[in-house]
């Protein structure tokens, strides 16, 4: 290796290559306006494009999480009935401690224990389970309440249809039957009456 060494010049040999060790290039490092400028117009574009599907998919999801926190309530209340022998009542609350009478059931709903089949909770009754309600989805359909005999058999005959929709109608709803013996269905169709 030799080394050559002039006022400007800084020079190193190594097997017959040189190297000026004083001139080194210096690399423009970060963005200059304009491309920063450019660079945050192309993201906001992609933004706007991009809301309206992430409102979608949230309102997506919001219908579906209601409507399977509805329809495990409902398994709930029928293997209740099952395991404790008793008549197991679900029915529509808006203040989650007494059945509300109506079919709201986007208000929330409330599992009980209901022995004497008064769909009221009533002293010796035991509260199994507490729904709340969660704002944007609306749930209704023909009843306000399901009793569940220990045979897992709904005490109302038929079918019952419960919709459960979006508020916004942003996304479309879907349905939940419960047959008779107590099985319960999804279906992609919402009732009509989903706003």
């Amino acid at each position: 290796m030799k080394v050559i060494l002039t006022a400007q010049l800084q020079l190193v040999c190594r097997r017959g290559q040189c190297t000026n060790l004083r001139a080194k290039t210096y690399q423009q490092r970060g963005f200059t306006l304009l491309e920063l400028m450019v660079t945050l117009a192309v993201v906001a574009i992609l933004a706007t494009v991009a809301a309206p599907s992430f409102t979608s998919l949230i309102k997506s999801n919001q219908v579906s999480s209601m409507r399977d926190n509805l329809a495990s309530s409902i398994k709930l209340a029928r293997s209740e009935a099952v395991v404790v022998k008793t008549l197991v009542t679900i029915c529509a609350s808006s203040n989650q401690s007494s059945c509300s009478g109506n079919t709201r059931w986007d208000l929330g709903w409330i599992i009980f224990t209901d022995a004497n089949n008064d769909q009221t909770v009533s002293a010796g009754d035991r509260l199994v389970d507490v729904q709340y309600a969660q704002n944007g989805v609306s749930i209704a359909g023909g009843v306000n309440f399901m009793t569940f005999r220990p045979s897992g058999v709904k005490t109302i005959a038929g079918l019952v249809n419960l919709g459960v929709c979006d508020q916004d109608a942003v996304v479309d709803g879907s349905t939940i039957s419960i047959s008779s013996s107590g099985a319960v269905r999804y279906s992609g169709a919402a009732l009509s009456g989903c706003p």
